[in-house]
């Protein structure tokens, strides 16, 4: 059990796809607040983002269009490696 913003999430493989995910996103240089936004909102893995779509992200609170082609931009610069 995670707790972020004062909500519990529960991962059935514990918290290692949070860890994974967390640590990737902080070296690609996103921010906390934007990692804990994207994991309140089911993104719990950057399979599952680079599987949504900007307009998807983008329906996450506090995450415009802007900022969810940067971070898109970001992780495939990632992938592309």
């Amino acid at each position: 059990m995670v707790k972020i913003d004062d909500k519990d999430i529960k991962f059935d493989d514990g918290n290692k796809k949070l860890l994974e995910i967390d640590n990737v996103l902080e070296e690609l240089g996103v921010s906390l607040k934007l990692r804990n936004k994207l994991v309140l909102g089911g993104y719990i893995s950057i399979e599952s983002i680079i599987k949504s779509s900007v307009s998807e992200i983008t329906k996450l609170k506090g995450i415009g269009e802007v900022r969810a082609n940067k971070l898109f931009k970001e992780i495939n610069k990632l992938v592309d490696e």
